[in-house]
């Protein structure tokens, strides 16, 4: 009777601890979860963002940027993807690393855009990954929609104009 409590509780720790598994041993492989799987992380916080966004990220896309759960009546913001003239991704995406250091990274992607009159254009954006503490997995920890604009950094300006 022990041994099968003991079967039993093993296995429903089993979940827990694959959950805290290393999803993203590589900054890329991160940056390229968050274009495939998580493509709408800016949308609306759900609980199985934390394996791929820092605390930090996860925070400020909950707090400033995305609806509530729940709430039906609330407008998700624009799609960081995308830009202003565009309506939809055109094409497979490229990854290459911008640049790599013992515990941040700048993966960029590149893709194909088609605009509103069907003219397409590349679209680069660049994904600021680290690895957090001591360990070896990479978290997504800002997007950069431009070179020079962080969404974080445009988040808490607009944060803190409205108070």
């Amino acid at each position: 009777m022990r041994k099968r409590l003991t079967i039993l509780l093993a296995t429903l720790a089993l979940p827990a601890a694959a959950d805290t598994a290393c999803r993203y041993p590589d900054a890329t492989a991160a940056a390229r979860a968050l274009f495939s799987d998580y493509h709408d992380f800016y949308a609306r916080p759900r609980p199985e963002l934390r394996h791929i966004l820092t605390d930090r990220f996860l925070d400020v896309i909950a707090r400033d940027i995305a609806c509530p759960l729940g709430d039906r009546s609330c407008t998700p913001p624009a799609d960081p993807w995308l830009n202003a003239a565009s309506r939809e991704i055109a094409g497979p995406p490229s990854y290459s690393k911008a640049g790599e250091e013992e515990d941040t990274a700048t993966v960029r992607i590149n893709y194909l855009l088609r605009g509103a009159h069907g003219t397409p254009h590349i679209r680069e954006v660049l994904i600021y990954v680290v690895k957090p503490g001591k360990g070896n997995c990479w978290f997504v920890d800002d997007f950069l929609p431009s070179p020079s604009q962080s969404l974080t950094e445009r988040v808490r300006a607009q944060s803190d104009a409205r108070k």
